[in-house]
């Protein structure tokens, strides 16, 4: 089972876009629900792939988040709203990335 998390990422992933075409107008709960198990299947898939990307995240004033590796991943799709998706959250949201990636495979 080797490559266990990437096909768990792969049926996360296919799960959301089989319930995003599925489901006309969801609620906000259900994109809430939909943008996790993206960003769960995303992290799953990206831990296959060599390398390390860290993220540092600023969500407003109260809230600093610094991932790396395929938790970066998951936190840039967790808490970054896309436009046109309703969202309870009024403050700006300022997402700054510093990113970079290393070759593990020498």
């Amino acid at each position: 089972m080797k490559h266990f998390p990437a096909i768990v990422g792969i049926v996360f992933i296919l799960l959301t876009v089989i319930l995003a075409m599925t489901i006309q107008h969801p609620s906000p709960f259900q994109i809430h629900v939909m943008l996790a198990t993206l960003a769960l299947g995303a992290g799953g898939f990206a831990g296959e792939f060599a390398g390390y990307l860290v993220a540092n995240i600023t969500l407003g004033r109260k809230l600093a988040v610094t991932a790396g590796g395929a938790m970066a991943i998951f936190a840039l799709l967790f808490f970054f709203v896309p436009a046109g998706t309703p969202s309870n959250n009024t403050t700006k949201t300022n997402i700054h990335a510093d990113s970079s990636i290393v070759d593990t495979t020498r």
